[in-house]
């Protein structure tokens, strides 16, 4: 990953698990908070405070997509120059996204 070397994420000084989220976010295009607790290991408290300092630094976005469902959390393209890749930063469309979030199940279930 190419991080900046002071370890700014975005013009804005983050934690590594944010960094490491964050690739692994635009990796992915989207993911609910329940991959992302998931993945970091934490509670709902902790993803969501990684995501609003990511959010403030401009390197994601977040909204409500479906009814009864999860917050999902986009990177930004800003986000994505931030981890050195060079993806167009995409929002799928609704459809999509029960297939980027079986993705995000097994990933999630396989330990990447």
């Amino acid at each position: 990953m190419d991080f900046h070397p002071e370890g700014f994420a975005c013009g804005k000084v983050v934690q590594h698990r944010e960094l490491m989220t964050l690739h692994w976010l635009c990796e992915q295009f989207a993911a609910r908070y329940d991959h992302l607790e998931a993945l970091v290991g934490k509670g709902r408290g902790t993803v969501s405070l990684m995501v609003t300092n990511l959010r403030e630094a401009g390197c994601v976005e977040s909204r409500k997509i479906m009814e009864g469902e999860r917050m999902w959390v986009f990177p930004t393209r800003k986000g994505i120059k931030r981890c050195g890749l060079t993806y167009r930063p995409v929002t799928p469309g609704w459809m999509s996204l029960a297939h980027i979030a079986a993705i995000n199940d097994v990933r999630e279930a396989v330990g990447s």
